[in-house]
């Protein structure tokens, strides 16, 4: 059973709105954010959800030994390290969470829409009323290549003789 689905609004002003919130989430930011290539993440030592335990064991163990430091970092430093990656971490699954969200009305959004031209497609191909016919044919480039579909038809089941 589907739901039913009312398209809401969001104009032009209310996107740039969204925009400008956008862009003050990144300037209040402290720090600048980093954009990497492909090749720049491939090369990075790989600290995913698995590794999270590990990385901060190790960050704990490190700042309660400072012998074990190498001499270019300091307890300080390392403390720092573990509170941005702690709040850093919080931050981005909030981030995250809204973009899944987002994305997840989108796709509702553009189904319905295609549905509604599905609908639409269909009707005006039994009507090809004179003012329609042009809208019709840009339609129908959709499928153009598609070709023909095959009638769902039961075959006789073949036998071995």
């Amino acid at each position: 059973m589907s739901k039913t689905y009312t398209t809401p609004t969001l104009t032009d002003a209310q996107r740039e709105e969204v925009a400008t919130g956008i862009k003050q989430v990144e300037k209040s930011l402290p720090f600048g954010l980093v954009s990497l290539t492909s090749i720049e993440i491939q090369r990075l030592a790989k600290a995913g959800p698995l590794s999270a335990d590990f990385v901060m064991a190790g960050l704990e163990l490190a700042i309660r030994n400072p012998e074990l430091l190498t001499a270019n970092r300091t307890v300080v430093e390392l403390e720092n390290q573990k509170e941005f990656i702690r709040n850093l971490d919080k931050v981005n699954g909030m981030v995250n969470g809204l973009a899944e969200r987002l994305d997840s009305t989108l796709k509702v959004a553009k189904s319905d829409a295609y549905q509604t031209a599905l609908t639409t497609y269909a009707l005006a191909k039994r009507k090809k009323a004179s003012g329609i016919v042009a809208d019709y044919d840009r339609m129908a480039q959709r499928f153009k290549k598609q070709g023909a579909r095959k009638k769902n038809t039961k075959s006789e089941p073949q036998t071995l003789e």
